[in-house]
């Protein structure tokens, strides 16, 4: 048996971004934007300080979700230069 390092995820997914961010902050995260990230984005903290997901805004009902399953599966700082290049490769989409 070994032991699970996590996973990321990437989620398509078509609703409100409006109603996401409320919902973070229902949770009691914090949202923030990240100016690194070349498109429309925000980023959902959790009150430990650990990033709990990253979305990638393409409009008011579109967006793209990075997540992930544990911290060991990828830290803050390399979920953070993820979003920034996988940015950089889809801020054209729509």
């Amino acid at each position: 048996m070994t032991a699970d390092d996590g996973n990321i995820m990437l989620v398509l997914d078509y609703l409100s971004v409006a109603n996401q961010k409320a919902g973070q902050q229902t949770l009691g995260r914090t949202v923030t934007t990240n100016a690194g990230i070349p498109m429309d984005n925000f980023v959902a903290t959790q009150e430990n300080g650990v990033i709990n997901a990253i979305y990638f805004v393409f409009g008011p009902e579109k967006f793209l979700r990075l997540d992930r399953t544990s911290t060991s599966a990828l830290s803050d700082t390399d979920m953070l230069a993820l979003a920034v290049k996988l940015g950089t490769k889809i801020k054209d989409f729509k």
